[in-house]
């Protein structure tokens, strides 16, 4: 059959059109019809040739997230029709000491799914079924891509870290893979320290789950620890203040790096000889971390905040991501289905400080104060009270004040169970255009 995708030709260059062959399934394989496809930093890294040679034309996408449209004679393990997943990896050895350990991902003979082959920016795609990941039916297939790579880069670096529960946990970063660790620690049951520059992000980090935020000066350098913590997971792209950063550390503790700084880690031998402290590195996960993370996000409601795009906004989100200016991942959907798909949607009643159409990072609400905050670039841009609470939950509907120039009528089409803090990337502002609050 013929796939249609995007690709680029040379690297740095833009994305076109490609199509190219593909066969039925065979053995293991699955072909995938693709309704999803999340966009990260690494598929801009494969794009300009920044990780090493690559065989152009490149097809780029490893958050893909489609329907199972047919299967080889081997692959027992998903069904037709059935919503499965793909993440970086999609096929390993399965036979050498790593692998059978259950550790695929530490597999030498690994293959990434945009490497090893053609990725997601395509209507279909053929896959080895045992690396595609069957998606719990309360995650939407928006907020489901970016955890096959974010969320279990993050998942599984806490855990071979050694998260619990009950513990202090720190978290470099408040960007993509940051704003989720904060949610795995602190759904988890510990209590999450949030490290970032910016100030505007520390009561976003609250949101999120965190119970402290320390807001760091410009240039990174760490202060002088209130408290200790067990388990610090560095989630920025760049060098640390390492040494500031190990003495946050109680004894015994560990760093573990899951972002790819480009200069070399240099740190002094006593800044964690003394207290025994560990530094470690993490990258994504085995398949039983995909399963069990996946299923802890849909029993927790842990969600990715995002963007979404057309596939034919490709080089939109693209733009926006080298400008990092995406909050906080970006996901192509297929043109047919539109986008901004939202769990949650806001009719503010007047003076909204937003455009109709645009989008908010977060909004979290308390049924039990009828209170409503909304934030947008890790800023709280809103605070109102419910005057109409879920039709799902007709027995909390309270009057409200309808008159009021900041009450808002709140929508939950999606509640899941979880009103206390329901998050969506995709919750537009439907306010009148010049209207503020």
């Amino acid at each position: 059959m013929q796939i249609n995708a995007l690709a680029a030709y040379q690297a740095g260059g833009p994305l076109r059109p490609f199509t190219y062959e593909a066969g039925p399934p065979e053995g293991h394989q699955a072909l995938i019809k693709v309704h999803a496809c999340g966009l990260c930093h690494s598929d801009l890294h494969v794009l300009d040739g920044d990780w090493g040679a690559v065989e152009y034309p490149l097809v780029p996408g490893h958050e893909i997230i489609g329907e199972v449209a047919a299967l080889g004679p081997l692959a027992a393990h998903v069904s037709i029709g059935e919503r499965v997943g793909v993440g970086w990896q999609n096929g390993a050895c399965l036979h050498c000491r790593d692998c059978l350990r259950g550790h695929d991902n530490l597999c030498d003979d690994q293959t990434a799914t945009i490497l090893g082959g053609r990725g997601g920016f395509a209507d279909y795609l053929l896959v080895d079924a045992r690396f595609a990941f069957p998606i719990p039916e309360s995650l939407s297939s928006n907020a489901a891509g970016p955890l096959l790579c974010g969320g279990v880069t993050v998942y599984s670096g806490l855990r071979h870290a050694g998260m619990g529960s009950g513990q202090n946990i720190g978290v470099v970063g408040l960007g993509g893979l940051g704003h989720l660790a904060v949610q795995f620690a602190a759904k988890l049951g510990n209590r999450v320290t949030a490290f970032t520059t910016s100030p505007d992000k520390a009561e976003f980090a609250a949101s999120l789950g965190a119970t402290e935020a320390v807001v760091l000066e410009p240039a990174g350098r760490f202060p002088a620890p209130k408290r200790k913590l067990d388990i610090i997971l560095d989630t920025v792209p760049h060098t640390l203040d390492w040494e500031g950063c190990l003495s946050h550390l109680e004894s015994d503790g560990v760093l573990n790096v899951v972002g790819v700084p480009v200069e070399p880690l240099s740190v002094p031998v006593l800044a964690f000889q003394d207290k025994r402290r560990r530094i470690m590195g993490s990258s994504i996960g085995s398949r039983s971390e995909m399963r069990d993370m996946l299923a802890l996000a849909a029993e927790y409601g842990i969600l990715p905040l995002v963007e979404t795009f057309p596939f034919s906004g490709a080089k939109e989100a693209l733009d926006r991501l080298r400008a990092n200016a995406i909050r906080y991942r970006a996901v192509l959907v297929q043109d047919e289905q539109g986008t901004g798909s939202p769990a949650l949607r806001l009719l503010v009643a007047r003076r909204h400080p937003f455009r109709r159409g645009d989008f908010f990072d977060l909004c979290r609400y308390d049924y039990r104060a009828a209170d409503l905050v909304c934030f947008y670039g890790g800023r709280r841009v809103c605070r109102g009270r419910a005057v109409q609470r879920s039709a799902a939950h007709p027995e909390r509907a309270t009057p409200g004040q309808r008159n009021s120039a900041r009450a808002v009528r709140l929508e939950l089409h999606h509640l899941a169970g979880h009103d206390s803090a329901h998050r969506s990337g995709n919750t537009r502002c439907p306010a009148p255009s010049g209207q503020r609050c």
